[in-house]
């Protein structure tokens, strides 16, 4: 079965994280930016330390530990999500952005069987964090004072940057996994061009045993019959008494040596 190898599958579960993180991190920063010039400082401050999450994830990330990173990432994000919701209060629109989180869930885990049930919790945890700010936020904060003319401009910003996250973590996710497509065809092909070298190999190799069986081994099975017709008392020269022995010997050896090469060939597969 053809695949993809594990370091490839590492790495790009790596560039995933940490553009998540990335994303994540700009929209937080500017968000925690803009509370603060406008007064909000409970939401401005828990921008800042969802940012400083995030910061510390990109950190590990970089470092190539990235083990339980995404549940971390997954985690955060609903909780520090969902305390912003409250300080803010429904009206402005925040709770828009677990949507953006939800397209994003699938954007970080795998395909795999393995995964599955993993996207399944996370998708799971992410709705119901959705479903307690829907039911039990209030439409206005009562963690601090914000302007009533502040939400209808604020629900729109938070409209159009949840729209706009949701469409990069869709496009990214597809340009993902059309690679990986595409590196499966390509691995695929590679696994089925040294499959039919192996083949032709294994033909040659018959070949050759063929050729040992039937053109190298015939007239040496000539000599070894010659040779053993001779009959040594009848030669008076011990010195040629000995070179036949020599010759016969040798025959032997070869004639070995040549069935040794053939009953290896014979095994191989095709």
């Amino acid at each position: 079965m053809t695949s993809i190898s594990q370091p490839e599958s590492i790495l790009k579960q790596k560039t995933k994280m940490f553009r998540f993180a990335a994303f994540a991190l700009f929209v937080i920063l500017m968000n925690a930016v803009i509370n603060f010039f406008r007064g909000h400082l409970i939401s401005s401050l828990l921008g800042l330390l969802f940012a400083l999450t995030l910061c510390i994830v990109l950190y590990f990330i970089r470092q190539g530990k990235t083990k339980h990173i995404i549940s971390i990432l997954i985690i955060s994000s609903d909780i520090f999500m969902g305390l912003l919701v409250f300080a803010e209060g429904l009206d402005m629109g925040g709770f828009l952005y677990y949507f953006a989180l939800l397209f994003a869930i699938p954007f970080l885990l795998s395909n795999s069987k393995s995964m599955q049930t993993d996207t399944i919790i996370y998708l799971s945890f992410t709705v119901l964090a959705f479903c307690i700010c829907i039911l039990f936020c209030k439409r206005t904060s009562t963690w601090q004072h914000i302007s009533l003319k502040t939400f209808p401009s604020r629900f729109t910003f938070n409209s159009i940057t949840a729209a706009i996250l949701c469409s990069v973590f869709a496009y990214i996710g597809i340009y993902f996994e059309r690679k990986t497509k595409e590196e499966l065809v390509e691995a695929k092909s590679r696994a089925e061009k040294q499959e039919q070298r192996v083949s032709e190999q294994n033909a040659r190799l018959k070949d050759i045993a063929y050729l040992n069986a039937h053109i190298v081994r015939a007239p040496l099975a000539n000599i070894l019959a010659l040779t053993s017709l001779i009959d040594e008392t009848k030669i008076p020269d011990e010195e040629t008494k000995e070179l036949l022995h020599y010759l016969q010997e040798s025959a032997e050896i070869l004639d070995n040596n040549i069935k040794e090469i053939i009953s290896k060939a014979t095994y191989i597969n095709p």
